[in-house]
């Protein structure tokens, strides 16, 4: 029987890391880049960062560092925004992910393909830690049984439906969790190692380190020698090392500094952040559909793993204090511009899934007993209870048994019904096209205006440049200033700056325009393109085209109430998979005003419209100046359309110096101040 449960055990785990793996890998398939685009590029940018500046003194990160200096104790500053883009960037976190990377992209990888190799690989870990953490402290078949739990389970923010380097310090906690709980605390070259991987991967693995020396000491009262006391004291000196690095070395700045009204009172941060827990707790309840019977699985999960389960009994008392101790503790954490519950949401993930391990192992428990009954009833046993108790005992059994199957099975259910659907969202989530050639554009603007100074917009075109080789550039953060009493003058700093990078505002979702059969149109015309003029001049209309199925698709366009045109005309195209292109419908007369141009395709998957000209193609993508608009989307169900009309004038308005749009290709927007004599000149 015990091999049959191991079986099980490892079956349910290479099936559950497989399904998670598979939504990490399988979106990234469909997408431009990376899932979670800004936070992709935020890890991708440290790592070019550890790379080309590490110790921070670039002339990008100098810069806005300055800039953070100099703003951080003013008044009316948008604190959220300016620690957004400080902490994000100057502040190292995770530098053992990013090593991770490097290794990866030597070995011929892009580093887009080098961080979703690393999240799908962290992946599979993660659940083979974790399940080696809970194998000695709940047994084979409730640690299979928890690994299914998991499946539908999602945690607040940080959990493990979304991977980042806070999930993979936390596997390299369950490891040494597990370790330590197996050798009874004789583990000690394992703790130095796990502090050192722990703590470099992420900074929350100074927490989960705290967590593995206190269940070390636990053994030393009982299982006491020499050896282990000097793994301990040399581990806790290795720990404390790391939480004076900050204090000893100002470069790289591993520490968070102070920012004006970041401060609460106590009992204002307990109330800021308390209501999270009770929705994370409802939350956990709801996914056992609020039954009773979960109350009953905990409890009797409870009372086995702390009565019954003689072994490690007291490995899970320890553990159940410490991370109880750590979520009241998280409690009263502040942490500066954010929403409640953020280090909570962070500490509830080793905590919510020991709860879910001991409701399957009051399941297992329950079976257990449902096994000794019956073996009672067989054997005809004298034990003073009678037969007729006996039966009536069995049979609330068999009915919690059944409650527990239908239990698992519901969340098999959902699970499955669910994970196209996350799948789905995974791959439109943030679906941005980053256009590294900007960066070429840039480097020819320096050799003709000078070193560029770039104001950035928002954090992820920041992180985009800077991942591009931006670093050497002054870097400046526009948001904090959005909010200062000052925001139409904010010390000169549009004259200190040659260069703007901003998303383009002119495009939903900034990742282009949907064409294809998609579900919300169903399957019918998506795009329109109009005309604003009288009468255009007979120009090739040209439309930018990315294809990002795995087989070929062909477009057509058509002109509002004519038929389509027929195959193998000049107004149809193919293109091959994972292509991007050019494709220009030449015009032999005028284009009419008010007129309507339909794109159809056959293909079956998405495709994108990433770029259209009035003429031949260009350095620009987008019809800038030119008399057309773009009405997107057309017969939605769910949406009203809307007008796209590119004017460079809404790109800038914070004063009176105009731009020059410089390249515009993805969703990101590069744009020139004009120097003295161009703002001269009359506006075009």
């Amino acid at each position: 029987m015990r091999k049959i449960e191991k079986i099980f055990l490892i079956i349910s785990v290479i099936t559950v890391a497989g399904l998670f793996a598979a939504m990490e890998a399988l979106p990234f398939l469909g997408r431009f880049g990376p899932l979670e685009a800004d936070d992709s590029a935020i890890q991708i940018a440290k790592t070019v960062q550890m790379k080309e500046c590490l110790l921070q003194t670039c002339p990008a990160l100098t810069a806005l560092n300055d800039q953070f200096e100099r703003l951080r104790h003013q008044d009316g500053i948008d604190g959220v925004a300016l620690f957004d883009a400080y902490g994000r960037f100057v502040l190292s976190y995770s530098p053992l992910f990013s090593m991770a990377l490097i290794g990866l992209e030597s070995a011929g990888l892009t580093m887009e393909t080098a961080y979703e190799g690393v999240l799908i690989a962290g992946t599979v870990l993660f659940f083979a830690a974790c399940a080696y953490w809970l194998l000695p402290l709940i047994g084979p078949l409730a640690t299979a049984l928890t690994m299914i739990l998991l499946l539908g389970l999602e945690f607040p923010g940080y959990g493990v439906h979304k991977f980042t380097p806070n999930n993979l310090s936390l596997a390299i906690a369950f490891w040494i969790w597990g370790r330590t709980i197996r050798t009874r605390g004789a583990c000690g070259p394992s703790l130095l190692l796990a502090i050192v991987l722990a703590c470099a991967m992420h900074s929350m693995g100074k927490i989960w380190m705290t967590i593995a020396l206190l269940l070390h000491g636990s053994y030393l009262i009982t299982h006491f020698n020499q050896r282990n006391l000097l793994h301990g004291l040399a581990g806790a000196t290795l720990l404390g090392i790391w939480l004076l690095l900050p204090h000893l070395f100002p470069h790289p700045m591993l520490a968070i500094p102070a920012i004006q009204g970041q401060t609460l009172e106590l009992t204002a941060v307990w109330q800021f952040n308390f209501p999270v827990l009770i929705t994370t707790l409802k939350n956990w309840f709801h996914y056992f559909r609020g039954s009773p019977i979960a109350i009953l699985w905990l409890i009797l999960g409870f009372f086995f793993l702390t009565v019954h389960n003689r072994g490690n009994r007291r490995a899970y008392w320890i553990l159940l204090v410490l991370f109880a101790g750590m979520i009241l503790t998280s409690l009263l954490v502040y942490f500066p511009y954010s929403e409640g519950g953020v280090v909570f949401s962070r500490v509830w993930t080793p905590f919510g899934i020991l709860l879910t391990a001991t409701v399957a192992c009051g399941m297992t428990a329950l079976v257990a007993r449902l096994k000794s009954i019956t073996g009672l009833l067989r054997t005809r046993q004298t034990t003073g209870i009678r037969p007729s108790d006996l039966l009536l005992m069995l049979a609330l059994g068999l009915v919690l048994l059944l409650a527990t199957m239908d239990q698992l099975a519901n969340h098999l259910h959902v699970f499955a019904r669910d994970f196209h659907q996350r799948i789905r969202h995974f791959t439109d989530r943030q679906q941005h096209f980053l256009d590294p050639d900007q960066l070429k554009v840039l480097n020819r603007e320096a050799r003709t205006f000078g070193p560029p100074r770039i104001l950035y917009d928002d954090v992820e075109s920041m992180a985009f440049y800077f991942s591009q080789g931006a670093l050497e550039h002054a870097a400046f953060f526009l948001p904090p200033l959005g909010q200062a009493p000052d925001a139409r003058r904010w010390d000169g700093l549009d004259r200190q700056t040659t260069h703007f990078v901003r998303l383009n505002p002119h495009l939903p979702n900034h990742r282009g325009f949907l064409i294809g059969p998609d579900d919300r149109f169903g399957g019918a015309l998506q795009l329109a393109i109009q005309f604003t003029q009288t009468r255009v001049a007979p120009q090739p209309l040209c439309l930018r085209l990315a294809n990002l199925a795995s087989r070929p698709a062909t477009l057509s366009l058509q002109r509002e109430g004519q038929d389509p045109q027929p195959t193998g005309s000049s107004q149809q195209t193919t293109l091959a998979a994972h292509e991007k292109k050019w494709w220009c419908v030449p015009e032999t007369t005028a284009w009419a005003g008010e007129q309507q141009l339909r794109i159809r395709t056959n293909a079956q998957d998405k495709l994108y419209l990433i770029g259209v000209r009035i003429g031949q193609p260009t350095d620009l993508t987008w019809p800038w100046e030119q008399p057309l608009t773009i009405r997107y989307p057309l017969d939605s169900r769910k949406e009203q359309p809307r007008t796209f009309r590119f004017t460079s004038a809404a790109l800038w308005q914070m004063t009176p110096r105009r731009v020059a749009i410089v390249a515009d290709a993805g969703h990101t927007l590069l744009l020139r101040f004009l120097r003295d004599e161009e703002e001269n000149a009359p506006a075009p």
